[in-house]
């Protein structure tokens, strides 16, 4: 036998040799039984007892049906099960997990874990007995790269999905009556979700550097429908974070935002539509490293307080955005150091006496650029000077994708 006749036997010794290399695929159905082997043809009868015979990166394939069990997904006896997949056969309307005790329906302490897939996810539905309940629960700030993908959450109290973690995907999921929670949630991806009637916030993210929030929409939550807050101390200092095309609609944020940015530092706000709310379209501020922001092409429209509040901001660039019908003022500038504020539109906004396009209410003057005001709007405060525009900037915004 040659050298290389012995060097492809060991090649296929050892990557084929051992079954236990390939990801096996466990069945579950509601005519099953948990003293089966977890087969197409002899499959579980719940969850539970096919995720505790799984190994690392196996997959879990559920029926339809009502699931009464509350999930764990950590490490068993044969070992961790990073990259473990549960999908449905059947999508989330027809694969439903309720609890059997207090806490999450839904716990994961393990890494590469997806959970659903787009056409193949749970519904989580929490009960009146357990109140407090959350959807999807994920309480270690180590986790990374899972996806949360095509599930619903309904009747959760206590949260939607409460997720820790980093680099993570959560797509074309459906929240009602509670949101999605994330700390520490860096370099990940929020897109396409819709969350009705949440409690409190819709959306409530707490250092999102380098992340994308994108295309989703937001309706109907206690306080704002999307609240990011960023941490001086866990922030690097070159990642920016993006929220683009989401909507935001009849949120209850009296003094607040639809969208409210606590830190708006590197951010870029682009494209989002937020209307209809009790407080501000926008509320944005830069807290604590003064980094420039930009924010762009979105549009606030028929809202309690007024369209966008602009705290500190210092070097950002405020362009491009449309203010309509607000009850309050277009635009209030709160701190204007520097600020580059220009090719805005406003409509007919109210505040600070009638028809409000622009207030500033900063100690600095604020020169704006080629501004369109329609319908009786006009400048209002003191130490604001600029150009008119005779026709408004287009603007590129657009509703956030359907589920």
């Amino acid at each position: 036998m040659t050298v290389v006749h012995i060097a492809i036997l060991f090649f296929v010794l050892f990557t084929f040799g051992s079954h236990s290399t390939f990801a096996a695929t466990h069945y579950v159905e509601k005519w099953g039984s948990n003293i089966s082997p977890c087969s197409k043809n002899s499959p579980c009868l719940t969850i539970q007892f096919a995720i505790d015979q799984a190994k690392k990166n196996d997959r879990v394939i559920v029926g339809p049906g009502v699931y009464e069990e509350n999930i764990v997904i950590d490490t068993n006896t044969n070992g961790p099960l990073e990259g473990l997949k549960l999908e449905s056969t059947a999508g989330r309307y027809a694969t439903i997990i309720t609890p059997v005790m207090a806490g999450a329906i839904l716990r994961i302490s393990q890494s590469r874990v997806n959970i659903g897939k787009k056409g193949k996810g749970f519904t989580f539905q929490g009960t009146d007995e357990y109140p407090g309940m959350r959807g999807i629960l994920m309480d270690d700030p180590t986790l990374s790269r899972f996806k949360i993908e095509g599930n619903r959450s309904v009747g959760n109290s206590g949260g939607g999905f409460d997720l820790e973690g980093s680099r993570f995907q959560v797509r074309y999921n459906i929240l009602e009556g509670s949101g999605i929670a994330c700390d520490y949630c860096e370099r990940s991806l929020i897109s396409d979700n819709k969350i009705i009637d949440a409690g409190a916030d819709g959306m409530q993210l707490y250092s999102a550097w380098g992340s994308t929030i994108q295309n989703n929409v937001t309706s109907g939550s206690g306080t704002s429908g999307i609240k990011i807050d960023n941490e001086s101390s866990v922030n690097p200092p070159n990642l920016s974070y993006k929220i683009s095309n989401n909507v935001v609609e009849l949120n209850n944020a009296s003094g607040r935002g639809g969208f409210q940015l606590e830190t708006m530092s590197r951010a870029i706000v682009r494209g989002n539509i937020s209307m209809r709310n009790m407080g501000w379209g926008f509320a944005l501020f830069t807290q604590e490293y003064g980094k420039p922001a930009l924010v762009s092409n979105n549009l606030s429209m028929s809202n309690d307080d007024g369209g966008y509040r602009i705290g500190y901001s210092p070097s950002s660039s405020i362009s491009k955005n449309s203010s309509a019908e607000n009850e309050g003022p277009g635009f209030w500038i709160q701190e204007s150091a520097s600020l580059k504020f220009g090719l805005n539109n406003t409509y007919g906004n109210d505040g600070a006496g009638s028809n409000c396009g622009i207030l500033n209410d900063a100690l600095s003057p604020l020169t704006y650029l080629k501004h369109y005001f329609a319908a009786g709007d006009t400048e209002c405060g003191d130490l604001l000077t600029g150009t008119f525009a005779t026709k408004p900037s287009k603007i590129n915004v657009r509703r956030a994708a359907s589920l």
